[in-house]
């Protein structure tokens, strides 16, 4: 513990001048009495100067006990802020955007490094051609007429001489119905087996003159209207030996042009996706596939 230092104040001597007066001293004083200066002891002063120390400590440790009175306050009123005062949490996140970039690059197979200014890069060309079909139902709507077509057997007992007969050569069935002949043809004449006279014959398509269900008819018996009036219209004659098929008449299913265009885009999304499969396992590492525009 420090001790207080005290401070003495000396006041310096003081000098007294005394003056006699000649009148008042008798004559033989006057030898031994000279001018004398009386020296004043010096006077230590210590009561002020305790006093004023005393009051400077007191000042001191006033000053004292206030700085740590502040500094408990503001402790206290720190504390007391962070458990009573609504706390607000502030997050910053930083805002990010992707930034997009266009830029035209051509790819060249004679370029064999990367040309940054003219947007080059090098590069190889892999070609891939595979095949797909399937099938596709279809849902367009039209009102169709069908035919009724078939074979028959045209014989000849007239002559031995073949008979041409043109295309729209017309056939009657023994019910009526018309049939025409698509396609031109030749009739054998008769000919001789065993020794005997055989018809001439020959099988062709014929096709109903109206279209329709009705001409659907089974094995039948037909003439041909052209021979009318002559003997040949006897001698000459056909028979089915089967139905006709085919006629028809009304609404039926096809294929649009809606229809067609799905499935060509189904067919090529899939082979897109095969190709695609195949050049990952064909393409090098460190390469990058691109398409052809």
């Amino acid at each position: 513990m420090a001790m207080d230092k005290k401070i003495f104040d000396i006041i310096p001597p003081k000098r007294l001048h005394i003056f006699v007066k000649e009148e008042a001293v008798p004559e033989i004083l006057k030898k031994n009495i000279e001018k004398q200066e009386i020296t004043e002891e010096p006077v230590i002063e210590i009561a002020h100067k305790e006093r004023m120390l005393s009051r400077t400590k007191f000042v001191l440790k006033k000053k004292t006990i206030f700085f740590v009175v502040l500094a408990v306050v503001l402790l206290a009123g720190t504390v007391s802020a962070y458990f009573f005062l609504p706390i607000v949490k502030i997050e910053i996140w930083l805002k990010t955007d992707n930034l997009n970039v266009k830029q035209d690059i051509e790819i060249n197979k004679e370029t064999k490094a990367i040309d940054a200014l003219n947007h080059i890069l090098p590069g190889r060309i892999i070609i891939e051609e595979q095949t797909l079909s399937k099938e596709f139902k279809a849902t367009g709507k039209v009102v169709k007429e069908e035919k009724a077509v078939g074979t028959i057997r045209i014989f000849n007992d007239y002559s031995t001489s073949s008979q041409p007969l043109v295309a729209d050569t017309r056939f009657v069935s023994d019910k009526g119905k018309l049939f025409k002949l698509i396609e031109k043809t030749v009739v054998p004449g008769q000919s001789m087996e065993k020794g005997k006279l055989v018809s001439g014959f020959i099988d062709v398509l014929v096709r109903a003159d109206v279209a329709g269900p009705d001409y659907n008819i089974g094995a039948s018996t037909f003439s041909i209207p052209g021979f009318a009036g002559t003997s040949r219209y006897t001698f000459f004659y056909a028979k089915s030996s089967s139905a006709m098929t085919g006629g028809f008449k009304g609404e039926s299913l096809a294929i649009s042009s809606e229809d067609l265009e799905n499935a060509k885009k189904s067919l090529t999304n899939e082979i897109k996706e095969n190709i695609n499969s195949t050049f990952e396992n064909k393409v090098l590492s460190g390469l990058i596939l691109a398409q052809e525009k």
